[in-house]
């Protein structure tokens, strides 16, 4: 067999082979998941709400041209002198009538009213519900409403319900479901977070 000292030495050189390998290859699983978790973060959330990407086309009515009439070959400057005159009636005079009473009229207003911001976070692969809701002010009817989500940061999605009204026409209802971010080699790349508002357009005396 080989000496003590030359088996030593290749067993030495094989180690040392095999712990660069496994650093180089450690390394190199470092930086791939660093860029991962940053390319995660900063990816932009996706609205998934039905609709939201497909805006409804804006139509254009088509100008209405309106061909010009042209005068009656009679309308001459002969034919018009020739017809004749017609005297103005003298104006009949009438005794001023007695002034009505005066009717009261309920005039309605339409105006949009927004609620607080409010606050939510979650964290990676996290659904988190939110949820708001608006009472309508006495004597109010509902025409529309809007939920809108502000400064979103760190979603991969989220998803508007809403708002509607209740059946009693009182209250309006809005929910927001958000999805966190996806985990990177077991690696969160950070929790996240947004702000909601609710704003309702509602005619009301």
């Amino acid at each position: 067999g080989l000496p003590l000292a030359r088996r030593t030495r290749k067993m030495d050189r094989s180690g040392r082979a095999l712990c660069g390998g496994c650093g180089v290859a450690m390394l190199a699983a470092s930086v791939f998941m660093l860029l991962g978790l940053k390319a995660a973060a900063a990816r932009p959330a996706v609205d998934l709400t039905p609709g939201s990407n497909n805006p409804a086309p804006v139509l254009t009515p088509l100008p209405i041209i309106v061909p010009a009439i042209p005068p009656p070959a009679s309308a001459t400057p002969r034919a018009l002198a020739a017809t004749p005159r017609l005297e103005a009636a003298p104006a009949r005079v009438f005794a001023p009538l007695t002034p009505p009473v005066a009717a009261v009229l309920a005039v309605r207003s339409i105006r949009t009213v927004e609620t607080p911001e409010t606050y939510v976070e979650w964290g990676c692969d996290e659904d988190k519900t939110a949820n708001l809701s608006f009472s309508m002010p006495s004597g109010a009817r509902f025409v529309s409403a809007e939920f809108e989500v502000l400064q979103v940061d760190k979603a991969k999605s989220y998803v508007r319900k809403g708002p509607r009204p209740d059946p009693d026409g009182r209250t309006v209802l809005g929910e927001v479901v958000f999805r966190g971010l996806d985990r990177v080699f077991f690696n969160c790349p950070g929790a996240g977070h947004a702000r909601l508002r609710l704003k309702v357009t509602l005619e009301s005396p």
